[in-house]
């Protein structure tokens, strides 16, 4: 059995312990692996812990999957958008061809300028068009685009019913976590694409 599953019974069974006791993996008779030195509680059943292992099990299940629906939910949060279409803006100045272009939606650790939303807000709040550099989508070379205060707002848009979104559904698999009775079901749970 394994040292952090007992030392967490021992917690539901005492919560205000704090420490006084240790667990060494005994494969003949777990029992034996307790060590028991707290002197404020006294040593509980091993009935008593066997009998949490399966509640602490679950728990920890859920913990951790519970962990990955949030690490998930970011994700999808911060992946770029790529439904938009805006005129490139050649090496002259000039506009060339329509293409679709992905707007990133990260920050760019040594660019504070190139902000996801600092560059949707300016663009919106001031009315200007923005040269935007970014990834053409059908060919991948890097390009500049005309960022337009109608595109941004779309983007915005876009984004912000995203993210509202991926709240709401992750709010429900919490939820189907929460509830879940069983190990297998917790297991079962998963942030599907939509």
């Amino acid at each position: 059995m394994k040292a952090d599953l007992i030392f967490k019974a021992i917690k539901q069974i005492y919560p205000q312990i704090e420490g006084g006791f240790s667990y060494w993996e005994n494969q003949i008779n777990p029992e034996d692996g307790l060590v028991w030195e707290n002197i404020k509680f006294p040593k509980p059943k091993w009935s008593q812990i066997q009998a949490l292992i399966p509640q602490v099990e679950l728990h920890k299940a859920k913990d951790e999957k519970i962990s990955e629906i949030k690490r998930i939910n970011d994700e999808e949060n911060i992946k770029p958008h790529t439904k938009h279409q805006a005129y490139q803006i050649k090496e002259d100045g000039s506009l060339g061809e329509l293409v679709s272009f992905e707007f990133k939606t990260t920050r760019h650790p040594s660019n504070p300028a190139s902000d996801p939303n600092t560059i949707l807000f300016n663009t919106i709040a001031f009315k200007k068009t923005t040269r935007y550099s970014t990834t053409n989508q059908e060919t991948g070379e890097q390009i500049a685009i005309q960022l337009t205060p109608q595109i941004a707002e779309s983007i915005g848009s876009h984004l912000a019913v995203r993210n509202t979104n991926n709240f709401n559904y992750r709010d429900q698999l919490l939820a189907k976590i929460k509830e879940a009775k069983t190990i297998e079901e917790v297991q079962a749970i998963k942030w599907e694409n939509k």
